[in-house]
């Protein structure tokens, strides 16, 4: 029987591994290309070399504007008061090695306005343990934004009207205990949150 070379075992292993690697790339295609998260892959050197039409569509630029930007060039799209967190954030995660960060900030869109997105980052390290690039799924958030600070103006509004009456006004949970007294009730009763809270008003 004659034994077949070795070389076409080696091609035959090759070609396995490289069909192997191919179908694991249009996986990872369809997925991106699929998702409402827009998904953005950064080198060792931080600059971008992958990103999915979601990811394009949430800021309005073109793949060609978006690849090779790197992070001087992103720097300047970054709501200022969210900027240099943002970085200290990300750098001190890769100098304690860390695997995953999940972060908030204001972005620039094309058209000039800002949306709030939420990123999950995965970083990569080599066998040594050096920074390897790192990939982030990219979550818009501006409505859920929007809702919160809505909420929050309706909370505080509310907490204005109920401290500028003049009556004490009370709040009581189902056990009778108080939750929550105006100003007007503090200064005519004569007690501080602290001392009343929890307590029971029957008592």
């Amino acid at each position: 029987m004659q034994v077949p070379p070795r070389s076409l075992y080696l091609n035959r292993s090759l070609s396995i591994s490289e069909r192997a690697l191919a179908a694991s790339e249009r996986k990872y295609r369809l997925t991106s290309d699929n998702t409402s998260d827009g998904i953005v892959h950064f080198t060792p050197a931080g600059e971008i070399d992958f990103v999915s039409p979601s990811y394009l569509k949430q800021l309005g630029y073109t793949e060609a504007e978006e690849l090779g930007k790197s992070a001087v060039e992103i720097a300047p799209e970054l709501h200022p008061d969210d900027r240099d967190e943002l970085f200290a954030k990300l750098n001190s995660a890769i100098a304690r090695r860390e695997h995953e960060l999940t972060y908030s900030y204001r972005v620039k869109h094309k058209c000039g306005h800002y949306i709030w997105r939420e990123d999950h980052a995965s970083f990569i390290y080599d066998e040594r343990g050096r920074y390897a690039g790192a990939y982030a799924s990219c979550r818009d958030v501006s409505e859920r934004k929007r809702i919160d600070l809505e909420l929050q103006e309706n909370k505080d509004a509310a907490e204005r009207l109920l401290n500028i009456a003049a009556e004490i006004i009370i709040s009581l949970d189902f056990d009778g205990k108080i939750m929550l007294l105006n100003e007007s009730g503090h200064r005519i009763l004569g007690y501080q949150s602290p001392e009343l809270i929890g307590r029971d008003y029957f008592a």
